[in-house]
């Protein structure tokens, strides 16, 4: 069970993973969450550095795909960023994550989940065998049951590091 929650690989932000790493050790698809990782929690936008990742990884070859538990497109100028904009995700569950990988004609090991979260993104990606990368996440928000979880995480990052 703990090998499950441990992710790949650990960055302060997005800006902060090598493109060329990612091509160099096979990677061909990106599923990117969203909330806290692309656009901070609570903002109308996505900041300017971490699109210029997002333009940067696509134009190096690897194609862009948002992953959001959400059940509606929070922010839809993010399409004309990504290859898909995929909702109600419902990670950390194996299913999307493989029709995402089935979509693009990618396998796992072709495959990096990048997220803020451990039970949903690094689990679900995990899970499947799928490189994860766990970020900081850009802002701290939530009620009661969130916020305990942002808690036992920033416990789990301690021992990450």
């Amino acid at each position: 069970m703990w090998k499950l929650i441990v992710p790949t690989k650990i960055a302060e932000s997005i800006q902060e993973i090598d493109v060329e790493y990612l091509i160099k050790n096979g990677k061909k698809l990106l599923l990117l969450d969203i909330d806290n990782t692309i656009v901070p929690r609570g903002d109308i936008e996505a900041p300017k550095e971490v699109m210029d990742w997002v333009k940067k990884a696509r134009k190096a070859g690897l194609i862009a795909c948002l992953m959001s538990n959400n059940n509606k497109k929070h922010f839809p100028y993010l399409e004309e960023f990504v290859d898909h904009y995929a909702i109600y995700s419902k990670k950390p569950f194996k299913a999307n994550y493989q029709r995402l990988m089935n979509k693009f004609g990618v396998s796992a090991n072709e495959t990096v989940m990048i997220g803020d979260q451990i039970f949903t993104d690094v689990l679900g990606a995990n899970r499947l065998g799928i490189h994860s990368i766990l970020v900081r996440r850009q802002k701290y928000y939530g009620k009661f049951f969130r916020v305990i979880l942002h808690k036992i995480e920033d416990k789990l990052w301690e021992k990450y590091e």
